[in-house]
């Protein structure tokens, strides 16, 4: 039998995979509970992505009107890449709910915030407007 060829040495085998923008799932599209839950969800994951990359046009194209949001993309937009982007999601959604109201519909989760290699439980609120297609107006984090 032939022996497994070995990787050359000009081979990396070390090398960081390239982040990839997230694609919108098709329930996060639906005018419900639960597509207003899983857009919060996406929203998160271009967040992540931004912090990954320095690229905040994903996020923006879904929460152009939301001035936290600019500010975390100017924010992330001036991390260097000597080790000061994220090499991991820097926001973790738990216990996603949603509210009874329509306008605006409010998404309150809890979400786990890495900072400096630790991280720390924080609850906010996604402010959308009132349906599909859903677009972040604003962050506040709840008073703990």
């Amino acid at each position: 039998d032939p022996r497994p060829k070995e990787p050359s040495s000009s081979a990396s085998v070390s090398a960081k995979p390239t982040a990839v923008a997230p694609t919108m799932p098709a329930q996060a599209r639906e005018d419900s509970p639960s597509g207003a839950a899983t857009f919060v969800g996406y929203f998160v994951a271009t967040f992540n992505y931004a912090a990954q990359t320095r690229d905040a046009r994903p996020m923006l194209q879904i929460a152009a009107n939301c001035k936290p949001c600019r500010q975390y993309a100017d924010d992330f937009k001036q991390l260097k890449g000597d080790g000061r982007l994220a090499a991991e999601s820097v926001w973790s959604l738990r216990d996603v709910s949603v509210g009874v109201n329509r306008n605006p519909i409010q998404v309150d989760a809890k979400v786990e915030v890495l900072n400096e290699n630790t991280t720390h439980p924080s609850a906010l609120t996604f402010e959308l407007n009132r349906g599909s297609p859903f677009e972040v107006r604003d962050i506040r984090f709840q008073d703990q």
